[in-house]
């Protein structure tokens, strides 16, 4: 046995069926005056985490740029001085080059040039090269090293 349920909603009068299992002490009246700020409420406290998920990924996504990026110039680095007569300013220079290009700001670069090996070792502070996140990670700066044998005569 179904019942009916009459309701108001604005000017209209609407009826509306109640299924034979329902009961009316189990009956929940939702008016949308009561439901006001509901909206508002979820949105303030979802929207801190969903924004602080994004600054992350935006984050995270730089700095394996930067991670990347300065491998591949420590590489172009050593590159240059694997040629016979190439000199530690040589590489420092192609190096410095290609962190330049990136847009990196501050950098070090350390050049180990022996009569068998280049090893080009460069660092790069993450303060003052990201977007400010860098105070909550745990080691502030990031490097990369590339060590290749030198040409033979």
């Amino acid at each position: 046995m179904h019942g009916r349920e009459e309701f108001l909603i604005g000017s209209e009068s609407r009826i509306q069926e109640i299924p034979f299992w329902s009961h009316s002490c189990f009956a929940v009246i939702v008016d949308s005056k009561t439901r006001r700020g509901a909206s508002t409420v979820e949105f303030a406290i979802v929207a801190p985490v969903v924004l602080s998920l994004i600054v992350g990924m935006v984050e995270y996504i730089n700095v394996e740029f930067i991670r990347q990026g300065i491998a591949e110039a420590a590489y172009e680095g050593a590159r240059q001085g694997i040629v016979q007569g190439a000199t530690a300013a040589e590489v420092e220079n192609a190096t410095s080059r290609k962190m330049r290009m990136m847009g990196l700001g501050t950098f070090d670069i350390n050049v180990q040039l022996t009569a068998t090996s280049v090893d080009v070792l460069v660092d790069v502070p993450l303060r003052g090269n990201t977007f400010g996140l860098a105070q909550f990670i745990t080691e502030p700066s990031v490097k990369a090293r590339y060590k290749l044998d030198r040409e033979r005569s």
